[in-house]
């Protein structure tokens, strides 16, 4: 008669891998084996996994949580999950590249994420367990995503922050777990071509992208936004055309930018950039009749519009794309610049009024986002309007934050450099510490 060496009880056939009864793992020798509670993959246990395996309770979200542990698949019991743990999970779950939220949001989601994480290896560590898969009911993603999910997010807010290599960095890091892992490719892409400038290197990612998925439009939308940058305005209005054809049947979740606003928004610069005036704005009226809600659809027809030096009418747009986002740094900034164009288009008193006026604004931009370099040296300009040869203290004080602001971001983005040695050879390689007022680099 063979029986487990965990709880005694009686084992019918005798080589079983778990314990009917407790769920013990019996081991490569079975009953008769000594106890082994190294795991065993849920594959390889050809569905004969009885029992309840290891059981227990946790943190998880903040809350206490009853688990089992059956193979390598941590399953929470949804019958005592708090519904604030069940929506952590299904935001963790369903979080992608282009979601939307403050540092604050994202940071709980990390935050989320770790606890889960730590949880899993205090289990693995106690219990001698190698778990892989965490389930709740119909929810289920492995440790490897929550891992990537959790680099992501990182850099996100580093992104937020405008440190963009450490965004890369650790989207790298992702990259390393999962070399597919599409919503981390579009985001490397995005933050090399939009914020570093790096093009070659983002057509990349977004080509590799495209291989895995022939139809996701971010991408597209991505790759003709470096093309659109290198001037190869054409080549870009192809692509796109395709992310817009694709848009149709693209999920967008509440409050993120629907890809194909996206595409209309970059085809209309793109055609602006052709002087083909009547066809971009014919593709930002057919933006505004798809996505009326879409913030940015009426803040780039006006920005259009301030380009052909058309301040009024740009004004009216930038007002309601703050009307749909009063939080929309942007559109105040844009609409202070427009007023301030337009007041020197006219005399006394007029232009006072509206220097003022355009004062106001950039400072409103200035209170959503204190770090706006070019709000602060405009807000300058505008002070010194009036002040003849002669700069204010005040405008003085803004022409200085702006070049702070500046001087940070580039020495926060500025990558290793190699310095030359006389002997031929690099010398290890330097950051850059800070840059002097004429943009010299100091070195640490």
């Amino acid at each position: 008669m063979k029986f487990c060496h965990e709880c005694g009880y009686h084992l019918p056939v005798g080589t079983e891998k778990f314990c009917p009864d407790c769920g013990q793992n019996l081991g490569e020798k079975g009953a008769a084996g000594t106890r082994d509670i190294t795991s065993v993959g849920i594959n390889d246990t050809k569905g004969d996994v009885f029992g309840a395996g290891i059981t227990g309770s946790g943190n998880i979200i903040g809350k206490e949580v009853e688990y089992t542990v059956n193979g390598n698949v941590y399953n929470l019991k949804v019958d005592n999950l708090s519904n604030e743990v069940l929506e952590g999970l299904q935001k963790i779950t369903a979080f992608q590249v282009n979601d939307s939220g403050t540092s604050n949001e994202l940071m709980v989601i990390k935050q989320d994420i770790k606890g889960i994480l730590n949880e899993i290896k205090r289990i693995d560590t106690e219990k001698g367990t190698q778990i892989q898969e965490i389930k709740a009911g119909e929810l289920q993603i492995s440790r490897e995503e929550l891992r990537v999910k959790e680099l992501f997010i990182e850099a996100k807010d580093h992104f937020n922050k405008s440190e963009y290599y450490d965004a890369v960095d650790l989207l790298d890091k992702a990259l390393e777990i999962d070399p597919n892992e599409v919503d981390s490719l579009i985001f490397k892409g995005m933050v090399l071509v939009k914020c570093l400038r790096k093009y070659d290197e983002g057509i990349i990612c977004f080509d590799r992208v495209l291989e895995i998925d022939p139809n996701n439009p971010i991408a597209w939308n991505g790759k003709g936004s470096a093309l659109l940058d290198l001037g190869k305005y054409d080549e870009a209005i192809g692509y796109f055309d395709k992310a817009f054809g694709l848009s149709r049947n693209y999920p967008t979740k509440p409050f993120n930018t629907p890809p194909g606003s996206t595409s209309l928004s970059y085809k209309s610069d793109a055609l602006l950039k052709l002087e083909k005036y009547e066809e971009a704005f014919r593709c930002y009226d057919k933006a505004l009749e798809l996505y009326p809600n879409e913030r940015w659809t009426w803040a780039y027809k006006g920005d259009a519009l301030l380009k052909l030096e058309k301040y009024e009418e740009a004004i009216k747009w930038y007002d309601k794309a703050i009307e749909i986002d009063p939080d929309y740094a942007d559109a105040w900034y844009n609409k202070g610049l427009a007023l301030y164009k337009l007041g020197r288009q006219e005399g006394p008193p007029s232009r006072a009024v509206k220097v003022q006026e355009a004062i106001k604004w950039y400072d409103k931009a200035i209170e959503i986002d204190p770090d706006y370099a070019d709000a602060w040296y405009n807000k300058g300009l505008a002070l010194a309007d009036d002040d003849g040869p002669f700069l204010s203290h005040e405008a003085m004080i803004c022409y200085e934050k702006a070049k702070q602001i500046r001087q940070k971001k580039k020495a926060i983005n500025n990558p290793p450099q190699q310095v030359a040695s006389p002997y031929g050879k690099n010398v290890e390689s330097k950051k850059v510490k800070h840059y002097t007022w004429d943009g010299k680099p100091v070195y640490e």
